[in-house]
């Protein structure tokens, strides 16, 4: 018996037929427990056993059995008593006492504990959702869902000391729990300590705390950089000794608080400048939609920009990109966006507990939005939790293809009554393994109880603003999405890609699987869909669900060298739409130092990285001359930025600050002879939208 039973004592006269026979028991036996129907019983083992103790309450015996083995408690409650082994399993001890990161000890403040004869009754809320401090000191955050799913397993667990001289032994056990439904609590109506020496210990001070131990299934928060706990099981309840953890308590939820603290990583593996000039130049947020994004007023956002010495736009910038936006927003109905949720595939969930930050993944799921609508593209286990970051509910679901780590958490979304859209082959899956998945026992339509389609490739339909086509790209399909003025590929599992899915494309979203060709069957190398990409002369293009390929800035130094436009997404990650024709206006000298070689680097006075990344015009007013990517801008000195090879004239280098921006662009297209563009305004260094006078 590894686990907990249940027993009743009785004298050695109503025992002595049962030892050496196997049988019926009458029902009016003494021995048995129901009085109307016979019931078998059996020898269950033979052999020595001594009597450690024996009271009104407690009775420790030591066997040395056929399968018993070892010291056994038998712990009175009523007219039944608790029969439990009083050592652990060598297994489940090594787990329990083995260093940090393979279970959460989770600290728990609020159980009471009171005498009762020879027991010690513990009881109260013994966990929380909220984030946690374990004695790793890796914050996680417990979810309702996460505790309601793993709380039924504390049921008869026993309680463990975790230091001290009483190190791994067994105490007691938990005999009643419940979980409230309202507050997402999980309480420990009645737990008993019989151990003697753990009693006094208690009583005394010594043994001061207590910790509820969990083996966690958890999705990675990329926004708040820890884990999420979704559920699990529960693998004991310990009594820890004063002063010998003293960063295992829980602490109250922090989900949603900023740190201005220089270098405090804050969201997305970012510093606080970093956050912050992402969202402002990158994203093209103003400071009032900055403060919105992360709750503080619009004057915090300026002080901190201020103290990172990170330049505003003027007032005809940010005009000009304010009357940008309103365009976009008027031809859409709603601001739109793409959020990478997770990026992750199975062979990259293997690498998870080496890497955090930005290189650590959850399985891939998409987020398109167009102001309040959301189409989401695929359901991994855990994908309520990644919703949760973005405040979003998807109601347009699309399942890429017949893999269980995709469609997983589909049953999550079911309050949220979406339209989803997968082939047949998923749908036969989807009804055949329901149960398993969801965890539930209920009809298949109770489970998934929203509107079902199913895909036929190459077959164009409208899901509510958004335009879709699927085409088949291996056992899965790619998806051609519409979203206002642009069109994006997403393919998170592609061999082969049909060239007219390719046609019209400004962002392509590929499969990440692996980097050079050959290297995972049935997946097309990241280096061949770059090719495919900048054949069908698709200006961004980017990567999700990413393989066992090392670390995410390992694999994007990897990248640029491919291609300048590409780069690896990250769980978190926001896409950039930019403008619908972005060109970039420099002087003559600097256009033509750049065609010819000589200029190698552009200077700025603000870090402008809108279209970083970005196959972008390039050239004069009223003159495309190339297709040219810029690169990120690196802050630099004036003094050290002379020394590269700029083309600037002094009365040019008089304009700028003591620092500036320097970026190093690199040519992917020449236009001989150039292209007339029709006159505009330029926001900064931009043309937002170019529009090109056919010749």
């Amino acid at each position: 018996l590894e686990g907990t039973a249940t027993a009743r004592r009785r004298g050695d006269d109503d025992l002595k037929e049962l030892i050496p026979t196997t049988g019926n028991l009458d029902p009016q036996h003494s021995a048995s427990r129901v009085k109307k129907i016979e019931t078998r019983f059996d020898t269950s083992d033979s052999g020595k056993v001594r009597v450690l103790e024996d009271s009104n309450n407690r009775l420790m015996l030591r066997f040395a059995g056929q399968k018993l083995k070892g010291t056994y408690a038998l712990i009175r409650g009523g007219e039944a008593w608790v029969f439990q082994k009083a050592e652990l399993p060598q297994e489940k001890k090594a787990m329990l006492l083995a260093a940090p990161g393979t279970i959460i000890h989770c600290g728990t403040e609020d159980l009471n504990f009171k005498r009762k004869g020879a027991l010690l009754i513990l009881d109260g809320p013994a966990i929380k959702p909220g984030e946690v401090i374990p004695m790793d000191g890796e914050p996680s955050y417990f979810t309702k869902s996460g505790i309601k799913s793993f709380w039924p397993s504390m049921y008869r667990q026993p309680i463990v000391v975790l230091h001290g001289e009483l190190k791994g032994d067994v105490v007691g056990f938990v005999d009643k729990i419940h979980f409230d439904e309202k507050t997402g609590w999980g309480w420990v109506d009645s737990a008993v300590i019989w151990h003697p020496g753990a009693i006094e210990l208690i009583l005394n001070g010594t043994l001061a705390s207590f910790s509820i131990e969990v083996l966690p299934e958890t999705v990675w928060d990329p926004e708040h950089q820890h884990s999420h706990v979704i559920g699990g099981k529960s693998v004991g309840l310990s009594v820890v000794p004063k002063g010998a953890c003293p960063t295992c308590n829980p602490v109250s939820a922090r989900v949603g608080t900023i740190s201005d603290l220089d270098g405090k990583v804050y969201k997305f593996g970012m510093t606080m400048p970093q956050f912050l000039q992402h969202r402002y130049y990158e994203l093209g947020l103003s400071t009032k939609e900055l403060g919105d994004t992360i709750g503080v007023a619009r004057s915090t956002v300026e002080n901190w920009m201020r103290r990172f010495d990170i330049p505003r736009r003027d007032l005809t910038e940010a005009r000009h990109l304010r009357s940008h936006k309103e365009k976009v927003i008027k031809a859409t109905g709603g601001r739109a966006t793409i959020t990478a949720l997770g990026t992750g595939s199975i062979n990259s969930q293997d690498m998870e507990h080496q890497h955090d930050g930005k290189s650590r993944r959850n399985h891939t799921a998409t987020l398109f939005s167009i102001g309040n609508v959301h189409l989401l593209i695929n359901t991994p286990r855990g994908i309520i939790d990644m919703l949760g970051a973005k405040k979003a509910g998807p109601r347009l679901i699309l399942l890429e293809h017949l893999n269980e780590n995709m469609i997983a958490g589909l049953h999550e979304l079911r309050a949220l009554k979406p339209t989803v859209f997968a082939t047949k082959e998923v749908w036969a899956y989807l009804r055949k393994n329901y149960q398993a998945l969801s965890g539930q026992r209920t009809a298949f339509n109770e489970v998934y109880n929203f509107k079902r389609y199913v895909l036929e490739p190459g077959k164009g339909f409208k899901a509510g603003p958004f335009e879709i086509t699927g085409y088949t790209v291996s056992k899965a399909l790619g998806f051609k999405v519409k979203l206002g003025e642009k069109t994006i590929w997403h393919a998170s599992d592609a061999l082969a890609i049909p060239e007219e899915a390719l046609e019209g494309v400004d962002i392509f979203i590929g499969d990440g699987t692996c980097l050079r060709k050959g290297a995972v069957p049935e997946h097309a190398s990241m280096e061949e869909q770059i090719k495919w990409a900048r054949e069908a002369d698709i200006p961004k293009i980017f990567f999700t669900q990413i393989g066992n390929v090392g670390t995410h800035d390992d694999l994007n130094e990897e990248l640029q060298g491919m291609a300048p436009n590409t780069q690896a997404l990250h769980d978190g990650a926001e896409v950039p739409l930019g403008g619908g024709n972005p060109f970039a206006v420099l002087s003559e000298s600097l256009v033509a130092g750049l065609l010819a070689d000589e200029v190698k680097v552009l200077i700025r006075s603000k870090p402008y990285s809108e279209y970083a990344r970005q196959a972008i015009l390039m050239g004069t007013e009223g003159q495309a001359h190339a297709l040219y990517v810029e690169g990120f801008p690196e802050k630099m000195s004036v003094e050290d930025a002379k020394k590269l090879e700029h083309g600037l004239s002094d009365d040019e280098w008089a304009a700028l600050g003591e620092d500036v921006w320097v970026y190093r662009p690199r040519i992917l297209k020449r236009f001989e002879p150039a292209r007339e563009v029709r006159a505009q305004k330029a926001a900064g260094p931009y043309i937002h939208d170019a529009e090109l006078i056919e010749g």
